[in-house]
This record gives C-alpha cells, structure tokens and sequence, in this order.
C-alpha cells in the first residue's frame, strides 16, 4: 500500500516560494538594470539564505521519492522525461527555455546510465568525477544545452535516494541545520562574499568550492525537511508543491507580463516602506496568478500538468 509523503510535498511548496521570493527581487535590479535598495535586499540578503542549496533540493527531493529498485531503461526515462518536464516547459514558459528543465532532463538519463554500472566503487567514482568535469566545461564555456549543470546535479539524483535512512530523522535534521547556519556565516566573514550557489546563468561553482557547495546542499536540504515535517500539514504549501512545475514555470511569465510596472519600482528607491510592500504585493500577486493558472490546468488540461505522485513504500 502506497502514502502521500505530505512533508515531501511541502517541502517542495517551500522550495517553490523560495524561488518566486528570489525573482521578484532578482529581475527588477539584475536582470532589467533597476535599481531599489529593498528589492537587492530581498534578492541579495534574505535570498542568499536559501540560494545555496534550493536548486540541488529539487534534485535530491526527486531522488529521495524514485524507486531504488526498480530498474529504468534509458529509452523509458527519456520519454518520461519529455513528457513531464521538455513539453510542459515549451507550453508553458514563453521563453520555451529553462535551465532547470534540461538540466533536469539530461540528469535523469546520465542518473539511469550511471546505475547501470554494477560496481559500486566505480558509480560513485563516476558520480564523483561529473561535478568537477562540469565546472571545467562551464569554465570554458563549454555550456551546451546546460550538460554542465545536469552534471554538477546529477549526483544530488543519488544522495537523495540515501536520503531515505536519514530523511525522517530530526535529530539529523537539526545537526545539519546547525552546519547550514555554520557554513554560510563562516563563508561570509572569510570571504566576505556569498556562499558558492549555482542559479540559472548568473552563478556557478568551481572546482575548489565544490564540497563546500555539496555541504551546503545536503545539510540545506535536509534541515528544509525537518521544517516541512515540524509543518507537517498546511492544504497552501501541500498544493502548490503538488503543482511545483506549474508555479516553477509560469512565474516567470508573471514577471514579464508585469515588467512595466515592476520597472517603475526602482524609482521608489527611496521609500523603503512602499517598495517593501510592494515587493510583498507583487510576491503574493505572481503566486495567486499561478495558482489559477494551476486550477484550470487542473481542470481542463490534466493531461499537461504531468503531478508526480509522491509516495513510499511501506516495508
């Protein structure tokens, strides 16, 4: 008999929320040049809490709810993985283009491939290789189709299948909240700077930061799953990370839709309290168009939304 893991599906609320909180502050001032103190804030401060680990959450989350055992052809999971990830994004981003999306995509063939190395010491050696030939390319601008980041992400697929024996545990949950915390602020008053993360086409890692960045990842994630299991039960978060590709998606097209007026936000540069509100509206705004983009979806074309059905096994 199969149950909803109602944690998994909160945690992937949070992680939606997460997202949409950084690009309200991230599109007005990086990517169209405005300038507003309190939306660099939002993006720059209260964003780079979560910025290192909130991608490669939705890798691990992803491998945390597959099947260990059951065995995936490559043929299988390219068709799976056009159906519910390449399709939804031609239909429903404008841009028809989403790092996550392909890198999601081509990590999920390089994952099935790998577990067809029947040596463990050489799938973990393989696993292990992948991120430091990734930042290489993205070094040199070896880019194509976001292979580079499909393969600084796929070993998250992994860890999060060992994420099973630790996932539920709180104990485990608030020691690596605890790292999380210790790391970023250790970061930060070393180096004066964020810590690594990688965000679409703005940042990458390199080589040296990379068990810094895989630190940060798996303790984030699981101290993000120690707060969705203290949660345990909210309908919000429960549905929107039930439609987390949708609200992941579309938001975007919010965001573009709205430029115009968002591009008047940065001449409130100096009232702060406006453009916090603001910042807020236009936050709580971008989540109610998506759940209504969501609603009828759900409704008229059910066949597009592609839900996975986060279950576990009871054994």
């Amino acid at each position: 008999m199969n149950t909803r893991l109602s944690y998994i599906d909160i945690a992937k609320g949070l992680l939606i929320l997460m997202v949409v909180f950084l690009h309200v502050g991230y599109y007005p001032t990086s990517e169209w040049g405005g300038v507003n103190r309190v939306f660099e804030l939002g993006m720059n401060t209260i964003g780079y809490l979560f910025i290192p680990f909130f991608m490669a959450a939705f890798f691990i989350l992803s491998g945390f709810c597959s099947d260990a055992g059951k065995k995936r052809s490559v043929e299988e999971t390219i068709k799976k993985g056009i159906i519910k990830l390449l399709v939804p994004m031609i239909l429903l981003k404008f841009d028809h283009d989403q790092w996550f999306c392909w890198a999601m995509f081509f990590a999920l063939i390089f994952d099935c491939l790998i577990e067809l190395i029947k040596n463990k010491f050489w799938r973990i050696v393989v696993l292990a290789a992948l991120p430091v030939v990734a930042t290489f390319c993205n070094s040199r601008g070896w880019d194509y189709t976001y292979l580079d980041y499909a393969m600084v992400f796929t070993p998250f697929l992994y860890i999060g299948r060992h994420f099973k024996q630790i996932g539920s545990n709180n104990k485990v949950g608030v020691v690596c909240a605890i790292v999380y915390c210790a790391c970023i602020l250790g970061w930060f008053f070393l180096f004066r700077g964020p810590a690594p993360r990688i965000s679409g086409n703005a940042y990458f890692v390199t080589v040296p930061q990379l068990p810094v960045f895989f630190i940060l990842s798996t303790s984030g994630t699981s101290a993000l799953m120690l707060v969705s299991r203290w949660i345990a039960k909210n309908k919000v978060l429960e549905y929107i990370g039930r439609n987390s590709l949708v609200y992941f998606l579309f938001h975007f097209n919010v965001l573009y839709i709205a430029k115009p007026f968002i591009s008047k936000l940065t001449e409130l540069d100096g009232n702060y309290a406006v453009s916090a509100l603001l910042y807020l509206l236009l936050f709580a705004v971008t989540l109610a168009v998506c759940t209504v983009v969501s609603k009828l979806l759900n409704h008229y074309l059910p066949w597009l939304v592609n839900k996975q059905r986060w279950v576990q096994e009871h054994y």
